[in-house]
């Protein structure tokens, strides 16, 4: 009887959907999972790389790599898959409020705990997260949430994707987009800083997703979802492979929210194994 189910429930997905999440998460873990050895760990470990060490030449190929365009490129491109996915997904939902404050919950308690290991190893700028994808991902749901209520026009979430995207990149280009430190927290305004990361003017912290662009990849998702994938069925009639990149696909926000916490542990195991000696 469960396999029955369970074979239901794979039916009534759309496949090439949950590939393209699972690959664009596979790519975001890799680029994570870089960014926490470069910067993350350098915060934690004084000694860190040694010199003339495995660590040191890994680093110095992985700084060239991060600031390479090809990354850059990349990146901006996985994103937008992603992204325009979870818009996708959400124009099949009925209950997008439900969703929005699930996530808004999720994306409230990766602040807290960002903050906590900030207090903990007195680097906030390497550590807190407080305008990241989940916080982007609820508010962008939230509205989607509210226009469905209210204004249920598909051609609305072209426009609005087109308009964000656009402003989002002269915000971009105009204020060039600089990283800033969260100086004392005690006296740091949060407002102002949720501000300029929403419109996108300034970027603190380790997760920084602007509203004003990356809200309105979700919109074109929406809108995506809405014309080409109005019958909610998918493009090509081969049967759903339940697979490894699947399973994250159909997991990509939860695993998203794990992988921030997961990542930084197994770096730092590591290099205590190595015999490294934390800041604390």
């Amino acid at each position: 009887m469960d396999g029955k189910v369970t074979k239901l429930k794979f039916q009534k997905r759309i496949q090439e959907l949950d590939y393209a999440r699972g690959f664009a998460m596979f790519l975001m873990f890799i680029d994570h999972f870089i960014w926490d050895i470069l910067f993350l760990m350098a915060s934690i470990f004084p000694s860190f790389p040694k010199p003339n060490s495995g660590f040191a030449t890994l680093l110095s190929f992985l700084e060239s790599y991060w600031s390479s365009p090809f990354r850059i490129i990349t990146r901006e491109i996985v994103l937008f898959v992603f992204l325009s996915m979870v818009g996708i997904l959400c124009s099949f939902s009925k209950n997008n409020f439900k969703r929005a404050l699930k996530l808004g919950i999720v994306a409230l308690i990766l602040t807290g705990l960002s903050f906590i290991l900030g207090l903990i190893f007195g680097n906030m700028n390497d550590f807190l997260i407080t305008f990241g994808v989940l916080h982007c991902v609820a508010i962008s749901l939230l509205i989607y949430a509210l226009i469905e209520r209210w204004i249920p026009n598909k051609w609305i979430y072209l426009v609005l994707g087109i308009v964000m995207i656009g402003f989002g990149i002269f915000i971009r280009i105009h204020y060039h987009y600089q990283e800033q430190n969260y100086g004392d927290y005690y006296h740091t305004n949060v407002f102002q800083i949720m501000l300029d990361q929403i419109v996108g003017i300034k970027y603190y912290g380790s997760d920084n997703f602007p509203l004003v662009l990356y809200g309105g990849e979700i919109f074109l998702g929406v809108f995506i979802g809405k014309t080409i994938y109005a019958k909610k069925e998918s493009l090509f009639k081969a049967k759903y492979q339940n697979n490894v990149i699947t399973w994250v696909g159909r997991n990509s926000l939860w695993l998203y929210f794990a992988h921030q916490i997961v990542l930084p542990i197994l770096w730092f195991i590591i290099l205590l194994i190595c015999g490294y000696v934390p800041h604390i």
